[in-house]
């Protein structure tokens, strides 16, 4: 078996910043199409209210199933699912 001798293999604050100096590099070169196929498209819109309005009815259905909102009237949920649709968390 083979003798290992020490500083053969970089250590992992070495490994850490030739990854970080490759990635300036990367970025300096103003070419993140690499970068940019693997980011989520996010497009800044004010949307959403459909979303909220179908989480929030579907919630309140299965609680109503399962019976946790027994004690609860039926317009309070309505108010508690309009201002959850309304409602913006920007």
């Amino acid at each position: 078996m083979p003798k290992k001798t020490k500083g053969m293999e970089p250590g992992w604050d070495k490994i850490g910043e030739m990854i970080g100096s490759k990635m300036e590099k990367e970025f300096k070169n103003k070419d993140w199409k690499m970068w940019n196929a693997c980011a989520p498209y996010h497009k800044d819109y004010s949307g959403g209210f459909f979303g909220r309005a179908l989480f929030i009815i579907g919630l309140l259905i299965a609680l109503n199933a399962l019976g946790a909102l027994h004690g609860v009237a039926v317009w309070v949920q309505v108010l508690t699912g309009i201002g959850f649709a309304l409602m913006r968390l920007d």
